[in-house]
């Protein structure tokens, strides 16, 4: 793909700059991005895929033919662009207190400012024109590097936002080497409402804001099963497809939980719901008897 040029003449003429892509035009190709930025490739790079480094430097992309302006026009425009976003001026280093962190921190992963920001990156804002003349203040050395520092900084503040609020749901080792009585009280906690909201919670904070929550939701899943095998007992009632197998044995899924799939399934016999008295033990495990029938009690 022919390389856009980009022509500024300071003379009494006026003071042009156009964007030659007369190859393009002759050989019928559309350099016009309806959102986004031309990459050296001639493919449109949407702004939600980060485009960094894949947009050219003169961007042949701005509209059909380019465009023309002073630098007097593009200093208006800029400051125009500048105060419609200023709301998106954020820096949170001087910031100490987490709720003010998390509130402009929505701001700062709106559409609107994500966009306000890798336009300057990509140069699809008149600012990269016009900073060169004057001083716009936030934007005047705002590049990739302060940006990530930016998103990583409020990241960080979320996943210990998250941490700190459902650390009885997804802690590690907090059911380990306690008695059955503090194992079912802490499992009470494992089971609430409130633990029972962290997997959508999980994926919303990944999906939206990149947080990288896997580690939390691997715990909370763990203790999940440490309880059902401690405490409740849920075994499948249908389901025999094996998702996933620990220490524990064989875990399936169902009703969009964990359930334990109990061993004497293989052998035409169900799981014991509530009983945990047994009854025998053979070559194959523990039985108890629930409504005048055999069942598997979970080793």
């Amino acid at each position: 793909m022919y390389r856009p040029q980009i022509y500024f003449y300071d003379n009494s003429k006026i003071n042009m700059l156009g964007m030659v892509i007369e190859r393009l035009l002759d050989q019928g190709v559309n350099a016009s991005c309806s959102s986004g930025c031309c990459s050296k490739e001639g493919e449109c790079i949407s702004f939600e895929n980060d485009p960094w480094e894949k947009c050219l430097i003169e961007n042949g992309c701005q509209s059909e033919f380019g465009y023309c302006t002073t630098v007097e026009k593009s200093n208006e425009e800029c400051e125009k662009e500048v105060k419609e976003n200023k709301q998106c001026q954020i820096e949170f280093k001087n910031i100490i207190i987490k709720n003010e962190i998390l509130s402009k921190g929505e701001t700062f992963k709106s559409d609107k400012c994500q966009t306000f920001y890798k336009r300057q990156f990509a140069n699809q804002s008149v600012c990269s024109i016009a900073k060169k003349y004057n001083s716009f203040g936030f934007i005047d050395n705002y590049n990739k590097t302060a940006y990530l520092n930016l998103n990583s900084r409020y990241n960080n503040v979320r996943l210990n936002n998250i941490l700190g609020n459902y650390t009885g749901c997804h802690q590690k080792d907090i059911l380990d080497n306690i008695t059955e009585e503090e194992l079912e009280k802490k499992c009470e906690i494992v089971y609430s409402n409130k633990c029972n909201e962290l997997n959508n919670i999980i994926n919303e904070e990944s999906a939206k804001y990149s947080v990288l929550t896997g580690i939390i939701l691997e715990n909370y899943n763990n203790n999940r099963k440490k309880c059902s095998k401690g405490v409740r007992y849920p075994c499948c009632l249908k389901t025999k497809e094996v998702v996933t197998t620990d220490e524990s044995g064989n875990w399936g899924y169902e009703n969009d939980d964990f359930c334990f799939i109990c061993w004497s399934f293989s052998l035409g016999y169900p799981c014991c719901m509530e009983t945990i008295a047994i009854a025998q033990i053979d070559e194959n495990g523990q039985w108890g008897v629930e409504d005048g029938h055999w069942c598997g009690i979970v080793n």
